[in-house]
């Protein structure tokens, strides 16, 4: 099973707040969600409309079940052998409850998670309290997989003991004091339990119908109110609020920074650390929100541009609360926007100008307008005229860090660099491949073009790097392959279904897969490089081969596209040549080798050791491992973000010199 996809609609649930706001007692008032209307509607798109056309039937049902225990304990260390095997009896039945609007099963098994979730925050204060001997050899299972749910009390009670002993010596090895790291192991439990106490219907019915649609692909999902509001934030970069993130921390909603063009960071006041603990609308009265979700505390937060909100919080160092009052306005999300910086390359009369566009997301108006919204191609666009004027001799477009986004982004962006032609093709459910071109005469940059992929680089990103492949446009540098997700989602809101429009949230659905001009499709092999570089991303990530109920690749018949020579065997056979000598001389990248080979040595263990000494001389041989990853695998929800002029970029430069060079003469006009 596929731990890390099996885990995305609970994880979205129980995760900081993305955008803006914090907690409290009692709940925003909000119209409780109509479970049985949602889920029949999902089950008749899910029968109607998904790209396989598989019927919503007992096979189905019988992948949902796991999904759905999984979602809730992915290590299994919460439910018992005699919870699953009572579940089991289910087990064909869960594609006719979302057919009736039946979740009465979804809320036993949940409220058997709370129920035996609540025991472990029992068990986490004795065997604390108890004290653990750290110099006997045990392990913690900690692969999944290898492992069975625990049967009967004393079986789950001893998996418990060795789980709150693992977490004891973590903290041990990050150097936390005794009584602190027992205090805050003790806190962990007790504030997870409080925060799955605080999901409603609709949340269980999230992970609910998501662990069903996950059984036809490991996209299809089911995406609440509150969710459906936050991707379409995320898809236009910008909302209205204070512009401030926050995360729950016992219970209190913390501020963790402060965003750049926001309302906190103009008009002042609000700090990070600082606590918020009650939220008032204009002159109203106080809201007491300390112990509240976070998702509730950030809809009273956000609110339209213009509008007041007053803020109480305790701030470390200050005996009383502090009321901050701040307007409201739009704050843009940087963190996904494209940027660029120049860069020279070479030395002497080999020196050139090299203009990199670091996207990690290909973004617009979900509507289809752009009044008011950021759009990925146009940022771009903008990004490429001003390596114009710095007279650029190449562009490195960066999308290791590109998971996609919207498709017609795609193929917009995909048109800066060719003048006309297929971009993408497009099959449906229903056999039929639509054709997606850029119908855009001319070019924003017609001089050489240097792609970058990861293992990270999906959907979108595979579309753009892949028909530039096709065309001969540009050099594709990377990790041997991209991730291979092929496939095409489709919004759809639940609530645009039927008589009146409504608030359903929407079914997030695998409706078409896509091919490139040549006819193949990019699902399950991803984009392969033309010059392979080392790296962590290539380790850590199997691609969406790796994923339950991938779609299978496949293949159209090709279009009519330009050829634009401008990669060949022999450029390729010689760019590799030279970046191998390189690489065999570079002392970064030796290092690296090693450090992955001794990654790939542990990466498979099924246990950890729960011997401190060998522990902690585990944490040391480990630390360069864990640097590397954390770096390679870099999260770009990052306030300042800035392209680094690392190890890696460097040979990126070096082989941008060396296909300039070899491309001296080439039929697509250089810029010199």
């Amino acid at each position: 099973m596929h731990h890390t996809v099996r885990r995305c609609a609970f994880l979205i649930l129980t995760a900081s707040a993305l955008l803006v706001a914090e907690a409290q007692a009692q709940k925003p008032t909000r119209k409780p969600a109509d479970t049985g209307r949602i889920m029949r509607r999902v089950a008749a798109l899910l029968e109607g409309a998904h790209l396989t056309r598989h019927d919503l039937d007992d096979e189905i049902s019988k992948r949902a079940l796991p999904e759905y225990l999984e979602s809730l304990d992915p290590l299994k260390v919460y439910f018992r052998k005699e919870d699953v095997t009572e579940f089991a009896k289910s087990n064909d039945k869960l594609d006719d409850m979302l057919s009736n609007g039946d979740m009465k099963f979804a809320k036993v098994v949940f409220d058997r998670f709370i129920t035996r979730l609540s025991d472990r925050v029992e068990w986490t204060r004795e065997f604390v309290d108890a004290g653990q001997d750290f110099t006997i050899d045990e392990e913690f299972i900690s692969d999944p997989d290898s492992v069975d749910y625990p049967k009967g009390n004393k079986a789950a009670k001893e998996r418990w003991r060795k789980r709150v002993k693992y977490d004891l010596l973590r903290l041990k090895g990050d150097e936390i004091p005794a009584d602190e790291a027992k205090d805050t192991v003790k806190r962990r439990y007790k504030s997870f339990l409080r925060r799955m106490k605080q999901l409603d219907d609709e949340d269980v019915l999230a992970i609910f119908i998501t662990a069903i649609s996950t059984g036809y692909d490991p996209h299809t999902s089911y995406m609440s109110r509150r969710t459906l509001e936050d991707f379409e934030i995320r898809m236009r970069l910008n909302y209205q609020g204070i512009g401030a993130r926050l995360v729950d921390e016992d219970g209190y909603a913390m501020v963790t920074s402060i965003m750049p063009g926001g309302s906190a960071k103009r008009q002042g006041g609000l700090n990070p650390k600082d606590k918020i603990v009650a939220v008032a609308q204009g002159d109203d009265e106080f809201q007491n929100i300390v112990g509240m979700r976070l998702n509730d505390a950030v809809q009273l937060i956000r609110g339209k541009e213009g509008t007041v909100v007053r803020l109480k919080i305790r701030r470390k160092g200050e005996k009383d609360p502090i009321i901050v009052t701040l307007t409201r306005g739009k704050t843009e999300l940087q963190d996904q926007k494209a940027i660029g910086r120049v860069f020279e390359a070479g030395s002497g009369d080999a020196k050139i100008k090299v203009g990199v566009v670091d996207l990690p997301a290909f973004y617009g108006n979900m509507g289809g307008g752009t009044s008011g919204h950021r759009s990925s191609s146009v940022d771009v666009r903008i990004l490429l005229e001003g390596f114009e004027k710095k007279d650029v001799d190449l562009v490195v477009l960066d999308l290791r860090y590109n998971g996609g986004g919207l498709l017609a982004e795609a193929v917009k962006l995909t048109g800066l660099f060719i003048d006309k032609g297929p971009v993408v093709q497009v099959k449906g459910f229903r056999g039929t491949v639509d054709v997606l071109a850029d119908e855009r005469a001319g070019l924003s940059w017609n001089g050489p073009l240097v792609v970058l992929t990861s293992k990270f680089s999906a959907s979108a990103s595979e579309i753009l790097a892949g028909a530039i492949q096709d065309y001969g446009r540009g050099l594709i540098v990377g990790d041997k392959s991209s991730h291979g997700k092929g496939t095409v989602q489709r919004v759809l809101d639940l609530g645009a279904f039927g008589g009146r429009p409504e608030k359903l949230g929407a079914l997030k659905l695998t409706v078409q897969q896509f091919f490139l001009p040549d006819g193949q499709s990019t699902q399950v092999r991803g984009v392969m490089s033309d010059v392979q570089l080392p790296s962590f991303s290539n380790e850590v990530s199997e691609g969406e081969g790796a994923l339950d109920n991938a779609v299978p690749f496949g293949a159209v018949s090709p279009k009519k596209h330009d050829e634009l020579g401008m990669v060949d065997p022999k450029l390729l056979k010689e760019l590799n040549r030279r970046s191998v000598a390189r690489l065999a001389k570079s002392e970064h990248f030796k290092r690296l080798r090693r450090d992955i080979d001794r990654y790939n040595a542990r990466k498979d263990k099924k246990s950890v050791t729960l011997n401190l000494k060998k522990f902690l001389a585990l944490l040391e041989s480990m630390a360069s491992d864990r640097e590397k990853v954390e770096e390679d695998t870099r999260n770009t929800d990052e306030i300042k973000r800035e392209i680094e002029l690392n190890d890696y970029l460097k040979e990126v430069l070096s082989i941008s010199g060396d296909y300039r060079e070899l491309l001296q003469g080439r039929r697509l006009a250089l810029r010199r």
